[in-house]
This record gives C-alpha cells, sequence and structure tokens, in this order.
C-alpha cells in the first residue's frame, strides 16, 4: 500500500498505473493485479488504509475531550494535525478525489472511505446539541461546512501567503465555537 501511496502522491492518480507503482515497489504487475482487481479497488484500499490511519489518530485525540465543544475543538485540531503529519498520504487522497469528482470512476470510492469521519463528527454535533452546549442547527450540514473547511488546508499548504496549519486550525475552532452556540 505504501507504493501505491507514494506514487499516486508523486505523480498522480491519472499516471499512477499498476506498471509505476509495481515498478517503484520492486515488484511484478501481476502481483499488484493478483490483489487488486481494477484501480478502483486499489483506490478504495488506498483510502480506506488512510482514512483508518486517521481516525485511529483522530479517536485517540477525541477521547481526551470531556465536552462537545472540546470534542469539536480536537477533532478539528486532531484533523488538521494529522494533514500536517501524514503530507504524502493526504497528496495521495487529494489527487484520487479531485481524480474521482472530475472523471468517471466507476464507484466513488471517497464517499464510502471518508463517511466513518462525517457521521463522527455529526454524532458529536448532535450530543452537543443534546447536552445544550451547541444551539439548534442542522447537524449534517454543520459537519460538511467542518469536513469541508479541514479539508480546504490543502490548498493553503501551497499558498505563499505563509498560512500554516497551526494558525489555520486557531482560525477554524474559532469559526466553528461562533457557529455552534
Amino acid at each position: 500500500m505504501r507504493y501505491a501511496i507514494e506514487t499516486i502522491a508523486d505523480i498522480g492518480y491519472a499516471k499512477a498505473s499498476f506498471e509505476e507503482i509495481a515498478r517503484r515497489a520492486g515488484i511484478s504487475r501481476s502481483l499488484i493485479s493478483y490483489h487488486f482487481a481494477g484501480r478502483d479497488e486499489l483506490v478504495t484500499e488506498v483510502l480506506t488504509s488512510v482514512y483508518t490511519r486517521a481516525a485511529d489518530y483522530m479517536t485517540a485525540k477525541i477521547a481526551e475531550a470531556k465536552t462537545p465543544p472540546d470534542m469539536l475543538e480536537s477533532f478539528i485540531r486532531g484533523n488538521l494535525a494529522f494533514i500536517g503529519e501524514h503530507r504524502q498520504d493526504m497528496a495521495a487522497v487529494l489527487s484520487i478525489v479531485v481524480h474521482a469528482r472530475t472523471q468517471s470512476l466507476t464507484a466513488k470510492p471517497e464517499a464510502s472511505a471518508a463517511q466513518p469521519r462525517l457521521d463522527g463528527l455529526t454524532r458529536i454535533l448532535e450530543w452537543g446539541q443534546q447536552s445544550g452546549c451547541f444551539r439548534p442547527f442542522s447537524s449534517s450540514a454543520m459537519a460538511l461546512a467542518i469536513l469541508q473547511a479541514i479539508d480546504g488546508a490543502h490548498q493553503l499548504k501551497g499558498s505563499s501567503d505563509g498560512i500554516n496549519l497551526d494558525s489555520y486550525a486557531d482560525e477554524l475552532v474559532t469559526i466553528f465555537n461562533k457557529a455552534t452556540r
């Protein structure tokens, strides 16, 4: 999986063929074909692998929080920390997601791989509403807005204005604290 992620991150989804991944891994293409029926299956596995590691990382961060607002802050900061610490993984995910949105893949693998992240955030927001910490709002719409803002950090990575992930996290925490109260 590591070589698939590295290849997609380095040259993009469109150029990351089984042949190129195999060449970089020092194995035969047929070995990859044996394990994956096609690119869609490989892509789904790449996304699932990255999102599973991110979920494990996030679970540890969120478990330390005691209140819904603290959990929301941990979710935002933890996601951005994971992005910063796993740049290659996230570059591969971004390449896949952009390709899936602009091209016709048989399946939209990013949707199923990302669903647990959306569901977990929605549960945090709903718990915050039920406990009176958060105002009434559409938890699914707010969760989507938060995730889009977090995922927008990919665009900041190459910006020339010097924005870093820590300051971006500070701003998102402030924005969504105000939006949820």
